[in-house]
């Protein structure tokens, strides 16, 4: 019972943020979130995470757009996750975050030497990420590629 009040304590203090600051981007993709990941009886939403993505355009297109990229995530529809992570990358190259999404995305669709540039190129930018040290060597045992670099 305790995780099911905390759940909708989170929701409610984030919808709280988001109407007293509109443009506070922060709130409103923790927000969009908390809508895509949460059960529907808890409050999640697809619906409403794609509002708080169309709103959250208004004040940072790109930040909209990585709302779309983890509702796409959660829905497995890969190819327009692409789509979006394509353009983000071509206007911030040097994200990690974007670089990184990518990465799951390929890795989740078995495409295991694709997964594995965009990994490489999260840890040129960050060497020392451990989620992404992880990624990577769960993407080369799976795909038996580059299993040398963690001997």
């Amino acid at each position: 019972m305790e995780k099911g009040f905390l759940s909708g304590k989170t929701q409610e203090n984030f919808e709280k943020a988001v109407e007293l600051e509109p443009s506070n981007v922060e709130a409103r993709r923790y927000l969009a979130s908390y809508y895509t990941n949460a059960p529907t009886i808890a409050g999640g939403s697809i619906k409403k995470a794609k509002k708080q993505a169309d709103e959250t355009m208004k004040y940072s297109y790109i930040d909209g757009q990585k709302i779309y990229v983890g509702i796409y995530l959660k829905q497995e529809r890969y190819d327009s996750a692409i789509v979006v992570l394509d353009r983000l990358i071509q206007a911030e190259p040097e994200n990690i975050e974007l670089h990184y999404n990518m990465g799951i995305v390929h890795q989740r669709t078995e495409n295991y030497i694709e997964a594995l540039v965009y990994f490489q190129k999260v840890l040129e930018i960050e060497p020392d990420n451990l989620e992404v040290l992880y990624q990577y060597g769960k993407t080369s045992a799976l795909s038996g590629e580059n299993t040398e670099k963690g001997k």
